[in-house]
């Protein structure tokens, strides 16, 4: 019997996901794809890929060479072109580039692919534990939930947000409540 290619990935997308994640994320991005039309495919949802390096804490350089940007998320600056590095912005960088650098990810989109620089947005799980990158940069307080644009997980951000300031985690570590 002959597969078609994107029969294949899929396959193949199924099985990473499913010996590779925690049951709990696997729940999480099983359940998210229904939310999704369905004149996209798994892999247009979905994709395994190296990270090369991370340029700073809310922004990634895929082996292939994709540039991509994290939804959910904002650190402090620490590379950008017309700004000084901002307070707890080393920190953050390197937070990602402790956590991410090298490893295998799975890239999960959301309904906005591209954002106005062209970097590719998207969340980012690591394939070997499940460890969800966006959601644990808030929670640890490397940065903060970016709400500016509607996200699917949104709220469980704030959520992670408020308990790192009520916890004074990182940014928020001298910060009075």
């Amino acid at each position: 019997m002959i597969f078609s290619k994107s029969l294949q990935f899929f396959v193949l997308i199924l099985v990473v996901l499913t010996f590779g994640f925690p049951t709990s994320s696997l729940a999480a991005v099983q359940n998210s794809q229904s939310e999704y039309s369905d004149s996209k495919s798994s892999s247009e949802l979905i994709k395994r890929e190296k990270v090369a390096r991370a340029v700073d804490g809310d922004t990634l350089i895929l082996a292939s060479g994709e540039r991509i940007r994290l939804i959910g998320v904002d650190t402090p600056e620490t590379v950008h072109p017309n700004k000084p590095v901002e307070y707890f912005g080393k920190q953050a960088s390197a937070f990602t580039k402790r956590e991410i650098e090298g490893r295998d990810v799975i890239l999960k989109y959301d309904v906005q692919r591209k954002d106005k620089y062209g970097r590719t947005l998207a969340y980012v799980y690591r394939v070997d534990d499940g460890f969800f990158l966006n959601e644990e940069i808030i929670k640890q307080g490397y940065g903060h939930a970016y709400t500016k644009f509607p996200f699917k997980y949104m709220d469980q951000f704030r959520n992670a947000e408020s308990e790192a300031r009520t916890n004074q985690s990182g940014l928020w570590a001298d910060e009075e409540l």
